[in-house]
């Protein structure tokens, strides 16, 4: 499980003389235990600066964490809030974060590739991505070019497997005979090899990779064909 969010910042810088902003962490229902607020009149204009800043920040930090959450959908968890205390006596959010489940799904590629596209969206949807935000969604693109490299895979073995009668059906046998023995059969193999090859030099070039064809030919019992 990986986490995504806004980056804690420093709090802002209060007067001299004047006691420090405290910071608590909580949920995502955003109201850690606070005191009453004092009014607005008692506070200087350096303690009015600091309110406007965190106000600012808790706005930014909640609109972070619902994008992230709104485009995770079921793969992301509970938000989860850093708060700072400010000379008001309220508690502002100044930083949270969003598990998300960026693992792969199990034997199924396909899947797999759907869900960290998902992950992907999520961990750079906020306006500005953190930098650990960037990092889960390298993570996924990662598993997800796996995915893909897996996929092709199972897609080619499903094609070559659901054409038996074909020149690659025809040479397995061939190829069978000659190990049982059979009269000519070696011939005849290496003869379907042969044939084989100048199909694959026709054919793209992921059937080349998957028959096993280098630029030298395609070699049968030492023999280059």
């Amino acid at each position: 499980m990986l986490s995504v969010g806004a980056t804690s910042l420093s709090p802002p810088q209060v007067a001299a003389g004047r006691p420090s902003i405290q910071r608590e962490t909580g949920g995502a229902d955003g109201s850690a235990d606070a005191p009453t607020a004092a009014p607005a009149t008692q506070l200087s204009e350096e303690e009015q600066r600091i309110v406007a800043q965190l106000k600012a920040r808790d706005r930014e930090v909640r609109a972070h964490e619902q994008a992230h959450k709104a485009v995770g959908g079921r793969y992301a968890g509970a938000i989860s809030y850093e708060y700072d205390r400010g000379p008001d006596g309220k508690a502002y959010a100044v930083a949270g974060e969003v598990p998300i489940d960026a693992s792969p799904v199990a034997d199924n590629p396909k899947a797999t590739i759907a869900k960290m596209e998902i992950v992907i969206a999520a961990a750079l949807a906020p306006v500005e991505p953190s930098a650990q935000d960037r990092a889960v969604a390298r993570q996924a693109q990662s598993t997800k070019i796996e995915a893909e490299t897996e996929l092709r895979a199972q897609r080619r073995e499903e094609r070559f497997a659901a054409r038996p009668d074909s020149l690659n059906g025809i040479l397995l046998d061939r190829f069978e005979d000659a190990k049982r023995g059979a009269p000519g059969a070696e011939t005849n193999a290496l003869e379907a090899f042969r044939a084989y090859a100048q199909q694959i030099a026709r054919a793209p070039a992921e059937i080349a990779q998957f028959a096993g064809v280098t630029g030298g030919g395609l070699r049968f019992g030492g023999i280059l064909v």
